[in-house]
């Protein structure tokens, strides 16, 4: 089994889980070549991440002698990372784009939004005006608004190794022969 620095399923499901409680919308993760759905919906695409925001990861030791022969020191390497999620609703001209956005926005400052966050290890930091980004589709008129959201959560992995239990010293000039 490949473990990896982060769960990226429930991360998106996390902030998938936001967007669509709050504006009500149908909410997917976009991707090139697939099918879109009715109109209202939202769509949700990872711009940038995870950047890792610092250069070296911290380093934590843990020993728990119940574990397997070899495995009783866990080392965790985690470091906070960055990423930029594009919030994008998709409707018909008649429909309120903007003041959906609004509740997407305001969501996120609410304390069970962000409890909802913070169980998953994931906090909003900030995010950005929203933006009018309407296009002609089908020589038929679409309102489109984005919102960019910048989320921190934590990249880790983890590795395990034994420990030496007891070291034989000896040195014949010190007259030592003595276990530790």
């Amino acid at each position: 089994m490949t473990v990896y620095p982060i769960d990226i399923a429930e991360f998106e499901d996390c902030i998938q889980d936001w967007f669509a409680q709050a504006t009500g919308l149908l909410t997917i993760w976009r991707q090139q070549g697939r099918i879109q759905p009715k109109l209202p919906y939202a769509g949700l695409h990872t711009i940038s991440g995870p950047q890792a925001l610092a250069p070296q990861w911290e380093l934590r030791r843990t020993t728990d002698l119940t574990r397997p022969l070899g495995k009783e020191i866990e080392i965790e390497y985690c470091v906070p990372a960055k990423f930029d999620i594009s919030c994008q609703i998709y409707a018909p001209p008649d429909f309120d784009d903007h003041g959906t956005m609004c509740k997407a926005m305001a969501a996120l400052s609410t304390i069970s939004q962000q409890e909802k966050f913070h169980a998953k290890n994931i906090a909003m930091v900030n995010y950005s005006p929203i933006r009018c980004i309407a296009i002609p589709v089908n020589l038929e008129y679409q309102a489109r608004v984005n919102m960019d959201v910048v989320f921190l959560a934590s990249l880790s992995i983890k590795e395990y190794t034994g420990y030496i239990s007891s070291v034989e010293c000896t040195s014949d000039s010190l007259q030592i022969d003595v276990e530790i």
